[in-house]
């Protein structure tokens, strides 16, 4: 197996655990098994041995905030599910614009669907979940340098990536000043903006 397909299943299972984790945490104590057994019990197998009360915590409470935690770091990281189909022209675009014209990309229709898919994707998540920034922004970076540039190997290693830092992002978001909540975009911003400012510290460096 290659390297990027290793790290996008190692990535999987790190989300599944961070994900089974992550719900454990919080105000009221719930372990690792209570988890498994009410997602089992819902899912058609034995009835779970827990409390009602609990059994809400996790599968109403917890769980779906926990999992669109997950889809919204998946998707805002990845830059969006129909990149896949053009990872032969955003390799192209990294060259610029001139060198994926002379490949035979068309540039206006390609940035035009692009832009419009990726816009429309991310709006209907903050619409969702609210304002989350650097994501896409820093994350992808991340994930090149476990990857490598090629995109066909790239979007799904980033989009595993921003999952699981989503995933504890949301968790530190509802912890840090419990019973308080934080916005995400908070969190996500002191990780994010440090990080960026890096990123542009060693672009410019390399110039």
């Amino acid at each position: 197996m290659r390297a990027a397909p290793l790290w996008t299943v190692a990535g999987l299972a790190v989300l599944a655990v961070s994900v089974a984790v992550a719900i454990t945490i919080g105000p009221a104590d719930v372990g690792v098994a209570d988890v498994w057994s009410v997602v089992a019990a819902h899912l058609g197998g034995e009835a779970a041995e827990v409390s009602p009360i609990r059994d809400g915590i996790v599968w109403d409470l917890r769980l779906p905030r926990t999992l669109l935690a997950a889809v919204c770091g998946a998707v805002l990281a990845a830059a969006l599910l129909i990149c896949g189909g053009h990872a032969r022209t955003l390799d192209a675009f990294a060259f610029g614009e001139d060198a994926a014209a002379a490949l035979g990309v068309a540039v206006a229709r390609t940035r035009l669907v692009l832009l419009c898919v990726t816009a429309l994707l991310a709006a209907a998540l903050v619409s969702a979940a609210g304002a989350i920034g650097f994501v896409g922004l820093v994350l992808p970076h991340a994930a090149r340098a476990l990857a490598g540039p090629g995109h066909a190997r790239l979007l799904p290693v980033t989009a595993v990536t921003g999952a699981v830092f989503l995933v504890w992002a949301d968790t530190l978001a509802r912890t840090v000043l419990d019973p308080q909540e934080v916005p995400v975009g908070v969190v996500t911003s002191l990780v994010g903006v440090p990080a960026f400012v890096l990123v542009l510290y060693r672009t410019r460096s390399t110039r």
